[in-house]
């Protein structure tokens, strides 16, 4: 083998295995490309079945209020095959807001497995639609941070408007009376707050009736004009120049006077 055919040799030996790595990283990169896009898929799968869950829910609990679900037959179980993946695989994910999740589906489990049973017995349902609809507040709650906030807890949540829920809320068709008996879009908004998220604007602690009959106590404010406020005066260098000055000034004061 001449020496022009060995270097070609060489050098196309070496094209090739510089195409045979490239390849076998962008497979390799696809792979896990691909792999994170199905995990943000069955994170936005979860939302989607827990918003569908939530709705047949309330759906049940207002057929049931309004007299029109009278078969226990009727009411359908819930559901969770992408939390269920989820939680079962080795997703990159915050476990503790899947955690939360499963722990409200328990929640709704139990609730929706009271109203059947009284359903089926046929006797009073009042405290087990109280109940049911206090747990698809929570579940509202919940969701809008896994929609809207990045699956955080409330207390990670950072600071909203309370129009904002109620946007959501519209959007997503949760309507306000969804609920006999309840207004739906407050109690989700009292809910986070009693959750530890920050919502603004602050609901108002006085009427204005209140608050302008408050009598003003200017020792109690520490803001007063002229109460509470220890000012104190900057101390200044003494200078060996100055402090002549100044005795000298004060000597041609008192030779004056």
């Amino acid at each position: 083998m001449s020496n022009v055919d060995y270097q070609t040799f060489i050098t196309g030996g070496l094209i090739a295995l510089v195409i045979a790595v490239i390849a076998m990283a962008w497979a390799i990169y696809r792979v896990v490309e691909r792999q994170r896009e199905m995990e943000v898929l069955a994170l936005q799968g979860v939302g989607l079945e827990l918003k569908a869950n939530l709705t047949r829910l309330a759906t049940e609990v207002s057929d049931i209020a309004n007299g029109n679900l009278r078969r226990a037959s009727d009411i359908i179980a819930f559901s969770h095959p992408q939390l269920d993946s989820l939680i079962s695989g080795q997703a990159e994910t915050d476990r503790e807001s899947l955690t939360q999740i499963l722990s409200l589906y328990d929640l709704l489990h139990v609730r929706q497995s009271q109203i059947k049973e009284a359903v089926q017995a046929g006797a009073e349902t009042k405290d087990e639609v109280a109940d049911a609809a206090d747990a698809i507040i929570s579940g509202l709650a919940w969701l809008y941070l896994w929609e809207e906030h990045g699956r955080v807890t409330p207390g990670k949540a950072h600071s909203t408007r309370s129009w904002h829920v109620r946007d959501w809320m519209k959007a997503s068709i949760f309507d306000a009376d969804m609920i006999p008996g309840l207004h739906l879009r407050d109690a989700v908004v009292e809910r986070l707050r009693t959750m530890g998220m920050m919502l603004t604007p602050k609901p108002l602690t006085h009427t204005a009736h209140e608050y302008f009959s408050k009598h003003y106590d200017r020792q109690a404010d520490p803001h007063a004009p002229f109460w509470n406020r220890n000012f104190k005066w900057p101390t200044l260098p003494s200078l060996p120049f100055l402090s002549g000055a100044a005795a000298g000034t004060a000597a041609a004061t008192a030779t004056s006077a």
